[in-house]
């Protein structure tokens, strides 16, 4: 499972690219791409594990903060990057230095 996750992971700029020369602009790609994640998941878990579709009503507010802010926004900078950039090679190399990045900053931050 876990490889198959990283497998589409590489490949996402991929179909980003593809989604772009045909005039998506990034906002719309993070649209198509969080519809179709949504579905597959729900189709899964449909499948192989009912119980994981209910949450307690006290919980939605984590899947609005997770789910919109986090996921959505994350995946608008890093599409536009890309596009910006014009490459997936400088954005994927942030992307995995952000931990870095936050250790630097705490340091300089810390009280």
């Amino acid at each position: 499972m876990h490889c198959s996750a990283g497998v589409l992971w590489g490949i996402i700029a991929i179909f980003i690219s593809l989604l772009k020369e045909i005039g998506f602009n990034s906002l719309q790609c993070v649209a198509i791409r969080v519809f179709f994640s949504a579905i597959c998941l729900i189709i899964y878990l449909s499948i192989f594990d009912r119980s994981k579709l209910k949450i307690e009503f006290r919980d939605i507010i984590y899947f609005l903060g997770t789910g919109i802010f986090s996921i959505i926004f994350f995946n608008y900078c890093y599409f536009e990057a890309i596009e910006v950039i014009g490459g997936v090679a400088i954005p994927a190399l942030l992307l995995y230095m952000a931990p870095i990045f936050v250790m630097i900053m705490s340091f300089f931050m810390k009280n």
